[in-house]
């Protein structure tokens, strides 16, 4: 009667066992769309020590109580790129997942067009109208922005990511093109999204901060230049404080240009 009673003990744990480790696991759905809804390319699953790449849509059974790392994309598809994952402002990519209960069952990786026309630059009232002293430069932040071999952008193990709200300002030559090009001077940033940021100035945004005492060459002479104002069409750029250095910025059109002068 006792080895009786040990077995149905050991039947109805084993049950319970089952039934509990059956009640945290939930299926999701993850997917890869670009602006129109359309289901594009791969995204990539963190299992041990690399990423393993899925065409989308994919269902995944994931444990509650578990972290999930996933990876859209970083390449740019029918002039679109990666910008977000289910509206979330926190738009770091790869992305950590703190599997809880009420965990959304879909989760989407959202494409928007990248522009790539806009360009950053300076101009110094005391030099020749025309003229493109060289050596300049001015800042800007960017929450997208991918920096492959900058530890600060680094997340071991699970490799190099944008920082996005907690972005940093990069320092570039001026004037400065954030392109689309497979490669060269500001290839790295993809283009930018246009209205990022608009109307309220809901982060993330992009910002712009020009630098001060910058000494620069004119006319075989050194001088020091200091930030005065934005010279902008505000039909083609909005800033959050334009009478300020450093401020967020909001690109409205393709081929606009934002000077510090």
């Amino acid at each position: 009667m006792k080895r009786l009673n040990f077995v149905y003990w050991i039947a109805s744990w084993l049950t319970v066992l089952f039934f509990s480790a059956s009640a945290q696991q939930i299926q999701v759905t993850v997917d890869q769309k670009l602006s129109d809804g359309t289901s594009v390319d791969s995204v990539g699953r963190w299992l041990t020590n690399h990423y393993i790449r899925y065409k989308v849509p994919k269902e995944f059974t994931f444990t509650i109580g578990t972290n999930e790392v996933l990876l859209s994309t970083r390449k740019i598809i029918s002039g679109q790129k990666y910008n977000n994952w289910n509206n979330d402002p926190d738009v770091t990519n790869h992305h950590h997942f703190a599997v809880t209960t009420g965990f959304p069952t879909l989760l989407v990786a959202w494409f928007e067009p990248t522009k790539p026309g806009i360009t950053m630059t300076n101009n110094f009232l005391s030099s020749p109208p025309g003229s493109n002293p060289p050596d300049d430069s001015l800042n800007f932040k960017d929450p997208w922005l991918v920096r492959v071999g900058d530890p600060d952008y680094n997340d071991p193990p699970y490799g190099y990511r944008n920082l996005g709200l907690s972005a940093v300002f990069e320092t570039n030559e001026a004037p400065f093109n954030p392109n689309t090009n497979p490669s060269g001077t500001g290839s790295e940033y993809k283009g930018v999204f246009l209205s990022q940021g608009s109307p309220n100035w809901q982060p993330p945004f992009y910002s712009v901060r020009a630098i001060d005492n910058q000494q620069v060459t004119v006319n075989g002479k050194s001088i020091t230049w200091d930030w005065e104002s934005w010279s902008y069409n505000p039909a083609e750029i909005d800033l959050q404080y334009p009478n300020s250095k450093e401020t967020a910025v909001v690109f409205k059109q393709d081929g606009a240009t934002l000077t510090a002068g």
